[in-house]
């Protein structure tokens, strides 16, 4: 990342942050933050969100699932938190994540039962 910002001369993206009392909370952006800091920039661009704190965790698992890194395992886990605490509204997400799992190919007996659950938890009865 720093290398990023040093050959722009810029950070391209602003960080995203919420206000919360006494300041404010970085909603996405910490990696660029720290980049920011190692390159002394003295200006940072930011873009104040207008979200809750409840929003702001849904805000965390999506960014969690958009990570390229995760195994099939825990892109279910973390739509598993997302129904419990978002209800059917995430289902959007959930069939956007679940028909991306597909490019993993295979996935185990278990796994394929926690998919269909929560394929069921959006009222759905069919695999994506």
């Amino acid at each position: 990342m720093v290398e990023s910002i040093r050959s722009a001369g810029r950070i391209m993206r602003p960080i995203d942050v919420r206000a919360v009392s006494g300041g404010y909370e970085i909603e996405d952006g910490e990696t660029r933050r720290l980049a920011a800091i190692q390159l002394k920039l003295d200006i940072v661009p930011i873009r104040v969100l207008d979200i809750d704190s409840e929003t702001s965790h849904a805000l965390a698992l999506i960014t969690n699932l958009e990570r390229e890194q995760l195994d099939p395992a825990e892109v279910v886990s973390n739509l598993e938190r997302l129904i419990a605490e978002f209800g059917r509204e995430s289902a959007v997400i959930v069939l956007e994540q679940l028909s991306s799992l597909q490019d993993h190919g295979a996935v185990s007996d278990e796994l394929q039962l926690r998919i269909d659950a929560l394929l069921l938890s959006c009222g759905l009865d069919k695999k994506p």
